[in-house]
Formats: structure tokens, sequence, C-alpha cells
């Protein structure tokens, strides 16, 4: 079973993401959501928007968060920098996905948002290409038998 924006609502009705914290934040916001606790890895890096689209569509389908990291816009102007930022798809058909802020409660948008976001990243070369963590929802330790 996936996660609703119900439940969502009910675990980070008080959570934030501080300016250039997101990097850590992601993962604890992810296992809050989990109910155990993720450690950071790597992400899985996509050069394409159907590549990314593609990985997290299979996510949600077999019973995950993918965690994107999209363009937020400029930084700094000089030297010119972009920043990114972590958006949490939750739903597929359509997709769904939040983000946190420094403002408490999680910032929705859709399925077109998405595609706008993956497309700016990747035109604008961030980190080379768009990254995906994917975290399950059930404790993979759990479900081995």
């Amino acid at each position: 079973m996936g996660l609703t924006r119900e439940f969502i609502e009910s675990k980070l009705k008080d959570a934030f993401i501080a300016n250039g914290t997101c990097g850590t934040r992601a993962f604890e916001v992810a296992g809050d959501l989990v109910g155990r606790k993720i450690k950071a890895f790597n992400r899985t890096e996509y050069s394409s928007s159907a590549d990314v689209l593609k990985a997290v569509r299979e996510a949600i389908k077999n019973e995950s968060i993918a965690i994107v990291w999209l363009d937020t816009g400029w930084v700094t102007e000089v030297p010119p920098e972009r920043a990114i930022h972590c958006f949490f798809v939750f739903q597929e058909n359509p997709l769904m996905m939040f983000t946190l802020y420094e403002n408490p409660g999680p910032d929705y948008s859709g399925e077109d948002r998405l595609d706008e976001k993956v497309n700016e990243t990747i035109a604008n070369i961030i980190d080379k290409c768009v990254g995906v963590h994917v975290i399950p929802i059930a404790d993979p330790e759990q479900t081995k038998a």
C-alpha cells in the first residue's frame, strides 16, 4: 500500500527543510514517512526525462517513495549557480509529489510540474542530470523470508 496525502500530512504537518539542508534532511523526511532510519546513499542519475519518469513510475509501482532532485532556480548570480532541491514522489496515476521548504508542512504539485522541473533540470545540466533515490515503504530487512 502506497502513501496517501492524508498520511503525509499527519506525519509532516510541522516539518520543514531549511535552505541548504536538503541533502541530509531528505533522508530524515523519508525515514519519518516509512517509520525507520534511512541512511544516505548515492542517487541514480539520469540524463533524459523519459528515463527519470520511468524510474519514478517503477518506484511507485513497487511501493516505494522516489526522492527526485530537481532544479529550483538561481541561488547566486555571481558566480552563477543553480540550486537543486528534493521532491518526494509518492503517488502514481497521476504522479503526485511534495516538497518541504522553510515554512512548515508539505507543498504539493502534480505530474505537469514534475515533467516541467525534470526537463528544466536536464536543460540546465544541474549535476549533469537528474538524481533519483528510491526508498521502499516496507523495510527490506523485514520482508526477507
